[in-house]
């Protein structure tokens, strides 16, 4: 996995979560410098799979200003606040600086609903776009990564809560110079017994990684796993001990590198001769699966699955191409319930769209229109 940097369209991307089906929110990124942030969501109480708030085409304006050419995306978790709660709070690069609004069952956003209130982490220069721990909802805590400048260059940097001491100065995971791309972040137990990092090293764009131990408290040394990167990584941990790992190399392929019975993998590319743009996402809706999207080089939204028992890719060689739509950025995975795939991308007319993947479902594929984005031209 070698090559040289080939050009990148950075793309926005949308962001969703869940509380269970049929709760769903999914927040569209912007160009507009003063208002990026809006949402469409599925409240607990929806009555069908396409009850969604505010109707027709409407966006809900959450707020927030973005440059999106640093930070093409914002960072949203779900957890049980208070012991009763459900919380949605999502963290933006606010034009280099932190910020962080949440609201819970009853829709309210902090700040009393105003677009423009959010509560800020001080004034600290922050270059990438957010990335949170994903931990089970009970575990109150969080952790929410991002760049800034560190000893040695750029450095993965977070904030961390624990309901007892509020939130923490900027802390810095020790390391190389990094390029400017977000890191992933990854709990293979999903709470913080064991944290693997991701970044990409400005000086070769291999991939680096480091892990943290709760026993310790301590971060590792950086890693190197080689390989040249293009694009921000993205991992996930299927079960304790499992780690798979996607990005774009600097051929335009999509790689692939996992981590099983304490050993890595070599790199592997599985687009065959496609060449995608932007980062790659994936999910697992089971210990035995993954689910693979891109945005190919022709706009496509490309798609692979990977069978954990037979250890087989389908398609075997490249992708399957999802729909007709041609998309202005790369799409975004997740799982609102057992066999139920979303994903979310913004096609070339700045319609947010869905497609849905149902097991159950004689057509599995099912695509719709959500909303118009409001981008500014």
């Amino acid at each position: 996995m070698t090559g040289s940097p080939t050009s990148v369209a950075p793309g926005l991307a949308p962001t969703a979560i869940s509380w269970g089906y049929p709760h769903l929110e999914i927040f569209a990124v912007t160009n507009n410098d003063t208002s990026s942030v809006y949402r469409k969501y599925r409240s607990e109480n929806a009555t069908s799979e396409t009850d969604f708030l505010p109707g027709g085409s409407e966006m809900e304006l959450v707020g927030g200003g973005i440059d999106t050419n640093l930070a093409p995306s914002i960072a949203v978790n779900h957890r049980i606040a208070d012991k009763s709660q459900n919380r949605t709070e999502i963290h933006i690069n606010g034009k280099r600086s932190g910020y962080r609004k949440f609201h819970d069952e009853n829709q309210i956003w902090s700040g009393e609903g105003d677009p423009t209130h959010w509560d800020g982490f001080g004034d600290i220069e922050l270059i990438s776009a957010p990335v949170e721990v994903q931990y089970e909802p009970t575990i109150e805590q969080m952790k929410v990564f991002y760049l800034s400048k560190g000893d040695s260059g750029l450095a993965a940097q977070y904030f961390q809560y624990f309901p007892e001491d509020g939130w923490s100065n900027l802390i810095q995971v020790e390391g190389p110079d990094l390029q400017p791309m977000t890191p992933a972040v990854v709990a293979w137990n999903s709470d913080d017994t064991r944290l693997d990092l991701f970044a990409v090293s400005r000086a070769n764009s291999h991939l680096l990684h480091a892990t943290y131990a709760s026993e310790t408290s301590k971060w590792s040394d950086y890693e190197d796993l080689e390989g040249f990167i293009t694009t921000s990584p993205v991992a996930l941990s299927r079960t304790p001990g499992t780690l798979d790992v996607f990005a774009r190399g600097g051929d335009a392929g999509l790689w692939y590198i996992s981590y099983n019975d304490e050993k890595w993998a070599n790199w592997t590319r599985i687009s065959g001769d496609t060449k995608i743009q932007g980062a790659p996402d994936a999910i697992s809706v089971d210990e035995d699966s993954l689910d693979v999207f891109a945005w190919g080089e022709d706009g496509s939204m490309l798609y692979k699955s990977f069978d954990v028992t037979s250890k087989t890719w389908e398609p075997e060689v490249g992708f399957q191409v999802v729909g007709d739509d041609k998309l202005s950025g790369p799409p975004k995975a997740m799982s609102d319930g057992p066999g139920r795939v979303n994903v979310f991308a913004y096609n070339e007319d700045n319609e947010l769209i869905w497609q849905k993947f149902r097991a159950a479902a004689e057509d599995n594929w099912s695509l719709s229109s959500l909303a118009d984005v409001p981008m500014v031209n």
